[in-house]
């Protein structure tokens, strides 16, 4: 099976072209620091005599690359430090299936992310929400705590997607009937089928027989798992997760594993797109 392939700084065209690198250089620069710096400059200046616009204006210009430019070497010197600190340390690291996300279209039941878990040795891992109503209704017929050997997920491609055999613990069963509690869609009564909570390792994977990203926490609950609680958790959605997940995640890290969903657009087989079209931001252009 083809590895999963993380980043912790995917490419600009892979999550959103120049406004991600856009992003990207203010989170380095802490604009809201440098502001703090800025009215102090301007003020000490007034107060000392009666400067022009334009020492006024190449000073602010000066200060801002100059702390922009040590914000940015604080960022990389302290890079080990950050990821110690104990205000985040308990929370889980988020990995965002982003090419598996059913909102997308993409079947929710890829192993890419979940494979590479496994044969890692992941602990505390919980990855959601997998497809697969052959697993959940083999899980109900087994019952909880028991064990079985199954083929999971991977039913519907794409190339090189296989299911993953093991021998799984049925942790808890649901009958996927619950009301969502989040910020982007909640309070919402939900049917996802029967539901199961499958381990192997050091991994549990919340497996549900209808499709839903995870865009919610309710889910995780519903099989007695709380998200916050977890190390590490993978989701297949691609940006509706953010909102009730973000918060609660140490790091969020974007995950480039084979499904459905391209991030990147220049990659789908167009056939009949015209010549002149973007198949990115900034380009390329079809020829």
């Amino acid at each position: 099976m083809e590895a999963s392939r993380a980043t912790t700084a995917p490419s600009a065209f892979e999550l959103g072209g120049v406004r991600q690198v856009v992003a990207d250089y203010v989170t380095l620069t802490k604009p809201k620091v440098q502001l703090l710096l800025l009215l102090t400059t301007v003020t000490t200046m007034y107060v000392a005599g009666d400067p022009s616009v334009a020492l006024v204006v190449l000073t602010l210009i000066g200060g801002s690359l100059s702390a922009g430019g040590a914000a940015a070497v604080n960022h990389y010197w302290d890079r080990d430090i950050d990821a110690q600190m104990t205000r985040t340390a308990t929370r889980p690291v988020v990995l965002c299936d982003t090419q598996d996300n059913p909102g997308c279209g993409a079947t929710a039941d890829t192993t890419g992310v979940l494979e590479t878990l496994v044969r890692l040795g992941a602990q505390g891992a919980v990855v959601g929400y997998l497809c697969d109503a052959q697993a959940a209704a083999a899980a109900h017929q087994a019952g909880a705590g028991a064990e079985i050997t199954i083929a999971l997920g991977g039913r519907s491609g794409p190339e090189g997607v296989k299911p993953l055999e093991a021998t799984f613990r049925i942790a808890r069963l649901g009958n996927g009937r619950m009301r969502t509690t989040g910020q982007v869609s909640g309070g919402r009564d939900i049917d996802l089928g029967p539901m199961a909570l499958l381990t192997v390792g050091g991994v549990g994977i919340a497996v549900t027989s209808k499709r839903m990203q995870a865009l919610d926490q309710a889910p995780f609950r519903h099989l007695g798992v709380e998200p916050k609680d977890q190390r590490i958790l993978a989701l297949k959605s691609t940006c509706h997760f953010r909102a009730e997940f973000e918060p609660i995640a140490e790091k969020v890290i974007v995950v480039i594993a084979p499904g459905g969903y391209l991030a990147d657009p220049a990659q789908y087989p167009y056939r009949r797109l015209r010549a002149g079209v973007r198949q990115r931001p900034l380009g390329p252009d079809r020829t």
